[in-house]
């Protein structure tokens, strides 16, 4: 029995641009596919504290300060179809002052 999300997209693991994880990627992309992370947890089979786990790590990886950012940056590659790492996702480098 396949465990998923039915129509989910595909993702490429191997050209994320933040390097993360099939797993993370997974729950990445179930997160912005139903919205919230209990939902994704149920979709994918996996626990809520699982799901949240692999939030943390991606979070890290990639050096978004939100949930939010992290959402929308990972949205916004998915949606891209380039699939080719996400520069205008980066953060802006800090302006010296």
């Amino acid at each position: 029995m396949s465990r998923g999300l039915p129509g989910a997209k595909v993702v490429p693991i191997s050209n994320n641009p933040w390097g993360l994880t099939p797993a993370q990627a997974r729950v990445m992309t179930a997160i912005c596919e139903t919205g919230c992370q209990k939902l994704a947890a149920d979709a994918l089979g996996l626990s809520a504290s699982t799901v949240e786990y692999h939030v943390a790590i991606a979070a890290r990886a990639m050096g978004e300060r939100t949930r939010l950012g992290k959402y929308l940056a990972w949205d916004r590659w998915l949606r891209s179809g380039s699939r080719a790492p996400a520069r205008h996702l980066e953060r802006p480098a800090a302006v010296a002052r």
